[in-house]
């Protein structure tokens, strides 16, 4: 079980990262939320404090004046990251007698910092039996209260902000003037090799009607849409597999994919599944040879162009590894 302390600590730095974005965004005039983060500290809040809230927004109709409510327990929040006095008095203004009938203590909860202090209309105080010093709270507030939580109630908090604060972070993010997000996936996107060989004089000797420069360059650019990681699997088939007559008559690198399993020592499944992006590429096929008397499939490399290739780089003390990592294939020209 995790310590109290590093799951407080988790909380903590959580909440003060958020903290910063809501504040960086108030700051360009960003207010709204959404119904994710309402639902997120809709959880937050139940656990804490043993609500039982619902989204009185569930259809984003709005309901005025209250975000989440529990009628049980005759308690509503209205969740907002303005923090000024005329959102709470705009909130309370608004609330229909129904709304202050069911709920009998109506809270402001600021996804934000609170101001030190509010001057509220006395009538609005009588007619929602609202105190601002006991009804407007915030996010410091929430973790004075968490750090006093037992161990079950944090291991529930733990677990929904490891499932689910990344996306409220992201539900807060600011686009930047190029259109990209700090969790943008395109940050996470592998550079696309350009070294591609200009004139490939080095394999020259080897040019036929299969291989030519320009199907080494067709080569460059299938191999440059597959991550590197897949790429890897080329050249291990090509340096601990076997060269021999597969399907065709010609002489190709292969390797059996239970071995290639093996080696790697993972699961068949998951190498069968980077087989299958090398295969969609064309740059592998299930060659055929028997084991025992027994047909089997052995993953091959296709097509005369890559074998070549691997048998240059062999030939020449060229790493296979070092030439599909690195899509070097200017060491090819002279």
């Amino acid at each position: 079980m995790l310590t109290r302390g590093f799951i407080i600590g988790k909380i903590v730095d959580d909440i003060a990262s958020l903290k910063y974005q809501v504040q960086t965004r108030n700051k360009l005039g960003m207010f709204d939320l959404t119904k994710f983060t309402e639902d997120f500290f809709k959880e937050t809040l139940n656990t804490i404090y043993d609500l039982d809230l619902i989204n009185l927004n569930a259809d984003r109709s709005n309901n005025p004046g209250i975000d989440l409510g529990d009628e049980g327990k005759k308690i509503a929040y209205q969740i907002t990251s303005t923090k000024s006095t005329g959102k709470v008095k705009d909130t309370l203004e608004v609330l229909t007698q129904v709304q202050t009938t069911t709920y009998t203590s109506i809270k402001v909860f600021i996804v934000n910092e609170k101001q030190t202090k509010y001057t509220i209309p006395r009538t609005l105080k009588i007619k929602t039996n609202f105190d601002p010093k006991r009804d407007i709270v915030d996010l410091d507030d929430m973790l004075k209260d968490i750090m006093v939580l037992p161990i079950e109630k944090l291991d529930v908090l733990y677990s929904q902000f490891v499932r689910e604060f990344r996306i409220l972070k992201i539900d807060f993010e600011i686009m930047d003037s190029k259109g990209n997000f700090e969790s943008s996936l395109y940050k996470q996107l592998e550079k696309i090799p350009n070294q591609p060989p200009l004139n490939a004089n080095m394999l020259a000797d080897r040019f036929d009607d299969d291989v030519s420069l320009s199907s080494i360059k067709n080569l460059y650019k299938t191999m440059q849409r597959i991550p590197r990681v897949t790429r890897e699997l080329l050249a291990i088939i090509a340096e601990r597999g076997t060269k021999r007559r597969f399907n065709h008559t010609r002489e190709e690198w292969g390797i059996f994919p239970k071995t290639l399993a093996n080696l790697l020592r993972v699961d068949l499944k998951e190498i069968e599944a980077e087989l299958l992006i090398l295969l969609d590429a064309k740059l592998i096929y299930w060659g055929e040879d028997d084991i025992n008397d027994r047909l089997y499939h052995f993953a091959t490399l296709y097509y005369e162009t890559i074998n070549e290739v691997v048998d240059w780089a062999k030939a020449n003390g060229i790493s296979v590894k070092t030439l599909f990592n690195s899509m070097d294939f200017t060491v090819m020209d002279s």
